[in-house]
């Protein structure tokens, strides 16, 4: 499945002429991913939409657009042009992620991270069961 970002020159005349939105697949700090229908081609793609509500500061729009920026490089079609794993890795925006401080994630994200972790150790005993019950 490909991406569709927010101010992709293949966008032209709005979201909606292009794609057909469908059911959320998941949602962030700053906004929701979608699956969505390429009208013209049929196909599926993931579709962010980050709120700019929710870009406070100057660093969090920045971070965005870094973040669409090595999006766009790593989904490149033509695999001379697309960037490796190495430079990947030497990207602006993960460097800086490096340095980032110790801002605090939000009541939400750590409820959500929570909420996760709970989930994995269910599915780890349910494994557990499972694998005692076809064993016996």
């Amino acid at each position: 499945m490909a991406a569709v970002l927010s101010g992709d020159a293949r966008v032209v005349g709005g979201i909606e002429e292009k794609y057909v939105l469908d059911r959320e697949l998941g949602r962030g700090e700053f906004g929701a991913t979608y699956l969505c229908l390429d009208h013209f081609t049929g196909e599926l793609l993931a579709y962010k939409s980050i709120s700019k509500r929710k870009l406070r500061t100057a660093v969090d729009v920045e971070d965005v657009q870094g973040a669409k920026n090595l999006v766009r490089l790593m989904l490149e079609p033509d695999p001379k042009l697309r960037l490796t794993a190495k430079q990947v890795l030497e990207h602006h925006w993960i460097l800086n992620a490096k340095k980032a401080s110790n801002v605090p994630l939000g009541d939400v994200v750590k409820s959500r991270l929570k909420q996760f972790s709970r989930m994995n150790r269910f599915k780890k005993r349910a494994l557990r069961v499972c694998l005692t019950a076809i064993s016996s």
